[in-house]
């Protein structure tokens, strides 16, 4: 069936508890809160991470179902609840199937609600196995250079997402790049880049963490990632996730 998707980025907000609703008139969902905090040396950031929740069927995704319904419980019983989730990608086995994209939102939604949720897009994430098209439906990001590329700060911390797949939306005949390496390898001059304006500002992060659906300090399918590491030793990264 047809679905909505309603986008809207707000700047600017101050610190403090906010309510929200989502639908158009006469059809709305119930209220739903987040929180703007503001980070600082006595305040530690809290962050759920998981990933790879694909799956074939809806008896495989209700595994993930009740996995975050405990975490969900484990958020509410925190004294200081998760900042943010984290998706390291592989959210569907194959993003044509709408149906497993509407399994893993469905089953996470007492999380993403409540709480920013931050995804990267996996292989398994790619249309045909080949498209990061279906991942933007799915995601508002700001700063964003291509899909699943981009970054943002959050308190005293710098994040940095990359692409690992090998993703024919910008590589191949007639796209921006030739092929998987020519893409990887602008990815690693735009993280050189993006690293050295950050080291410019006059406050600098405290931490800066590269996160990925695969990365290159692994034992396994990364060696066309290799070329990431120059930049990451060079600009002295705290965390590759």
């Amino acid at each position: 069936g047809d679905v909505t998707v309603h986008r809207c980025i707000i700047d600017n907000l101050d610190e403090g508890v906010y309510e929200y609703q989502v639908g158009t008139e006469g059809c709305v969902s119930d209220n739903y809160s987040f929180e703007i905090k503001e980070f600082n040396e006595s305040q530690p950031m809290r962050i759920l991470w998981t990933t790879d929740q694909q799956s074939w069927t809806k008896r495989e995704y209700d595994v993930w179902q009740m996995c975050a319904r405990f975490l969900n419980a484990k958020q509410q019983s925190l004294e200081e609840p998760f900042d943010f989730h984290l998706n390291t990608g592989d959210i569907s086995q194959n993003a044509n199937r709408r149906f497993e994209w509407s399994y893993y939102f469905d089953y996470a939604k007492d999380i993403t609600r409540n709480i920013p949720h931050v995804i990267t897009c996996g292989n398994n994430d790619l249309v045909d196995k080949k498209y990061s098209t279906a991942f933007n439906y799915y995601l508002t990001a700001q700063n964003q250079k291509w899909n699943s590329v981009y970054a943002f700060d959050l308190g005293f911390v710098h994040f940095v997402c990359l692409n690992s797949n090998e993703d024919q939306v910008y590589s191949g005949d007639g796209k921006e790049f030739a092929n998987t390496n020519a893409f990887l390898e602008a990815q690693a001059q735009w993280l050189d880049e993006h690293l050295t304006e950050v080291e410019a500002r006059p406050i600098q992060p405290r931490w800066v963490i590269v996160f990925a659906h695969l990365g290159p300090f692994t034992v396994g399918r990364t060696k066309r990632l290799q070329r990431w590491i120059a930049p990451i030793e060079k600009h002295k990264v705290d965390m590759f996730l």
